[in-house]
């Protein structure tokens, strides 16, 4: 990728995201545009044109529907998504509405550069230690 990487971060705890958007910011090519709570609202209000979206999952409704529209809206934007191991069957669940990589809560900085550059060229990106755990879940499905 030609450029520098713009990525916004949708987390809604403002230490964590603020975390986030510090380890992001020290990246040479990364450069984070926006880190804002979670909902749409906010992100097409400031109509943002960006490369990656980091957004944080839950375990809510609410969470799979923003997948789903930045997905159509944003078609161009590659999803990120942060969350706990917790249940595989979720995490493929927003994998198939439209995220293209994730990683845990517990991923060190360096790791979310890696992953965000991934995305960046066009590939997917899961934490390895969660990347076991989602196989053993598809192939029971």
């Amino acid at each position: 990728m030609k450029g520098k990487i713009r990525v916004a971060v949708v987390v809604d705890l403002p230490l964590l995201r603020e975390g986030i958007v510090h380890a992001l910011s020290n990246a040479k090519n990364i450069v984070v545009v926006a880190g804002t709570q979670p909902g749409l609202e906010g992100l097409t209000r400031s109509r943002l044109s960006v490369d990656i979206l980091i957004v944080e999952l839950t375990t809510t409704a609410g969470s799979f529907q923003f997948i789903e529209k930045v997905s159509e809206q944003h078609p161009g934007t590659s999803i990120l998504l942060l969350g706990e191991a917790g249940d595989p069957r979720a995490v493929i669940s927003a994998l198939k509405g439209g995220a293209r990589g994730y990683v845990l809560t517990s991923v060190s900085g360096s790791d979310l550069i890696e992953a965000v550059r991934q995305l960046a060229l066009g590939e997917s990106y899961v934490s390895p230690n969660l990347a076991a755990q989602l196989l053993g879940a598809s192939i029971i499905e």
